[in-house]
């Protein structure tokens, strides 16, 4: 069905017209480029929609219960999309609010700063440690993108990463992305921690043919190691394509990971035939293992499944002592989260890793 309504957008505007005249849901992915704005989806449970990489300007969304389904990820969410009373995620309503802060002339400035940036190379990386969760030991980070702007000080990812996106400016700052997390990881081999660096990679980036031939040329044959995480939109927008990439990649010597899952639409055929290596645990879910009975029944489950898979699972957003005891015993691979670590400089990694006593690993003359 998922694929059908991808494939046939009058089938999905089928859907979205039965849908708009029922109380009750449909369980299919409608992607809201198939829908008409001018439809009536006021006080209804839209969970059953996805709004990936969609056109949401004109809609009327108002007292809807929008919960899970990425309205974050929808490339246009402006003032005419009517939000007002719209339950929303966590997640989904601070990225609201935060797109709601930037006006149209701050946007085109914002936008002229961010070309600057790319030119001036004003951007940075910082890291997240990952912890083995057997030797408790830190065997990998994920680089995350920050802006320094050198007036407004600091600008939120959240801010910036749609602008990048909707303005065509993605690639050229994954490209850098990329050049700056080998350059790192080379460092940190100098001094000892040979880590897995991973990246966050757009959709945007991922379905494009383009893409894998660039990352086999900044590579230029080495095979430095690194994990490019992708979120399940990518394999639900380029299911026949994507998979096929994910395998030269790890030709390459990248290893794959499946990162938010269970935010999306989260189908077990798409995952099992991914080829990814790893699955990442929304934090949303880590949140509640210790306040909600279903959570970690969830939780559980999403390893045991991932297990099944062959594929390694690491929590994201972990806070606590509690919930980490708790993923250990759940037989979870990895964790992350502001418990273990918040991002930190490269500098600042390197003396958590020595006052770790992390033992050095043999790099070899």
């Amino acid at each position: 069905m998922t694929r059908l309504v991808m494939d046939n957008p009058d089938l999905g505007r089928r859907l979205a017209d039965l849908y708009a005249g029922e109380d009750t849901r449909f369980d299919a992915l409608v992607r809201a480029a198939c829908l008409a704005p001018d439809r009536d989806f006021r006080d209804r449970d839209l969970r059953a929609l996805r709004f990936e990489d969609a056109d949401l300007r004109g809609f009327d969304l108002s007292g809807s219960d929008l919960r899970g389904t990425g309205l974050r990820h929808a490339r246009h969410v402006d003032r005419t999309t009517g939000l007002t009373g719209a339950i929303l995620d966590d997640d989904d309503a601070d990225w609201i609010v935060r797109r709601s802060q930037v006006d149209s002339r701050d946007r085109v400035e914002l936008v002229r700063d961010l070309r600057q940036a790319i030119d001036r190379r004003q951007f940075e990386l910082v890291f997240q440690p990952k912890v083995d969760l057997k030797s408790r030991k830190v065997t990998g980070a994920e680089a995350l993108l920050r802006w320094q702007h050198p007036d407004r000080g600091h600008v939120a990812p959240a801010t910036f990463v749609p602008l990048l996106e909707e303005e065509g400016l993605i690639e050229a700052v994954t490209y850098w992305t990329i050049e700056a997390a080998i350059e790192r990881q080379r460092i940190l081999r100098k001094r000892g921690f040979d880590l897995v660096v991973a990246l966050n990679i757009s959709p945007m980036m991922m379905g494009e043919r383009d893409f894998i031939r660039n990352c086999a040329h900044v590579l230029g044959g080495e095979r430095p190691r690194l994990c490019f995480e992708i979120t399940e939109t990518a394999l639900i927008a380029e299911p026949e394509t994507v998979p096929g990439y994910i395998r030269e990649l790890e030709a390459m010597g990248i290893v794959v990971a499946i990162d938010d899952y269970g935010t999306g639409f989260s189908s077990l055929g798409l995952l099992k035939g991914s080829g990814a290596r790893e699955l990442k645990i929304d934090g949303s879910f880590i949140r509640q293992i210790g306040n909600d009975h279903s959570e970690p029944l969830i939780v559980r489950s999403t390893i045991d499944l991932a297990h099944a898979l062959d594929m390694e699972v690491t929590a994201e957003g972990v806070e606590t002592e509690a919930q980490l005891s708790l993923l250990t015993m759940m037989g979870c691979d990895a964790a992350q989260g502001f418990f273990i670590s918040r991002p930190l400089t490269l500098d600042a990694l390197i003396a958590h890793l020595e006052a770790s006593a992390e033992v050095p690993v043999e790099t070899g003359p």
